[in-house]
């Protein structure tokens, strides 16, 4: 198995976030990993995108993956009857965003 390194402060909000539950913690994590394939998918021919979807290359994981998750996770639960659904679709939004933000840095670099 392929080792992960989801920055820290992520996987405390998850852990947080599951108060205890392990399944719960699990599908966190199911659904984060879910959404960031499904991305990728999307995201296949474009330049550096796998680099702006890795947590290890693109540091602005680092900087904020906690708060977006933070927000996600409460948001779904507090909104919806169906958090998983809720969180999906916001995970892949957060990713595709990611994404743009990592590649049109790279355009304007290339450009500036």
């Amino acid at each position: 198995m392929t080792k992960v390194h989801l920055p820290k402060q992520a996987v405390n909000i998850m852990k947080t976030f599951a108060f205890g539950d392990p399944k719960k913690l699990y599908a966190y994590a199911g659904l984060l990993f879910k959404a960031k394939s499904s991305v990728s998918k999307q995201a296949k021919n474009i330049q550096n995108a796998q680099e702006a979807l890795s947590f290890e290359l693109n540091t602005d994981y680092k900087q904020t993956l906690d708060t977006d998750l933070k927000r996600i996770i409460v948001s779904a639960n507090k909104k919806t009857s169906q958090p998983e659904g809720y969180m999906m679709t916001s995970l892949i939004d957060m990713f595709q965003n990611k994404v743009n933000d990592y590649c049109s840095h790279d355009i304007q670099s290339v450009i500036g």
